[in-house]
């Protein structure tokens, strides 16, 4: 009898210990399946915010926690978000138009628009976004040199003159714009036009 409760005894605590070990696997594959679960979730949520494209036409600068890390070019990329952020540029020709009065040599008044045409320096992305921040505040402080520039040119020439030789005025300008704005402002100038003019009777 000693033996058989012995013998009944092992075999309780044989299922008590497989017990144990069925909890065990158990609560081991849930916390697996948890930690899979909150994996997928946060993939779900930051993954696809990382992921981004710059086109041809544009150039990108990356930030880690506000400051520049990197800038990028055409193609696609990951950036982890929480931590990068990032500021695409435009890179095509971009236009100004601001309209302003000027005097001729003759002290003739005049209005008139002037088109003011640019690119960005690719290359200098980081300096624009450093001293600018962005292209409105770049503009904003290009504007008042061509104005001025265009205003000395116009200065030079009778109202006469100005009417005939337009053309050949607005490249006069846009050199002088072009060596006005140097390489300060990481632009390059593609044209100026002087149009619609209208002197005052």
């Amino acid at each position: 009898q000693q033996s058989d409760s012995m013998e009944k005894s092992s075999w309780g605590n044989e299922l008590s210990d497989e017990a144990k070990a069925r909890n065990q696997k158990r609560e081991r594959n849930s916390t697996i399946a948890v930690v899979l679960i909150i994996a997928m979730v946060i993939s779900f949520i930051f993954i696809p915010w990382s992921f981004y494209t710059v086109d041809q036409s544009q150039v990108a600068v990356v930030k880690s926690l506000g400051k520049i890390k990197d800038t990028r070019t055409a193609g696609t990329y990951f950036d982890f978000w929480v931590l990068n952020s990032h500021t695409k540029y435009s890179t095509k020709v971009q236009e100004v138009n601001i309209d302003d009065i000027a005097y001729s040599s003759d002290a003739q008044q005049m209005t008139l628009n002037i088109k003011f045409q640019y690119q960005i320096m690719p290359d200098k992305i980081k300096e624009i976004t450093t001293q600018y921040g962005n292209l409105k505040t770049l503009e904003a402080r290009i504007t008042p040199t061509v104005r001025d520039r265009v205003k000395v040119v116009l200065s030079k020439h009778t109202a006469m003159g100005i009417i005939e030789k337009r053309e050949s005025i607005s490249d006069e300008a846009a050199k002088a714009v072009t060596n006005a704005l140097g390489t300060k402002f990481f632009v390059t100038v593609t044209s100026v036009a002087i149009t619609d003019i209208e002197f005052s009777e």
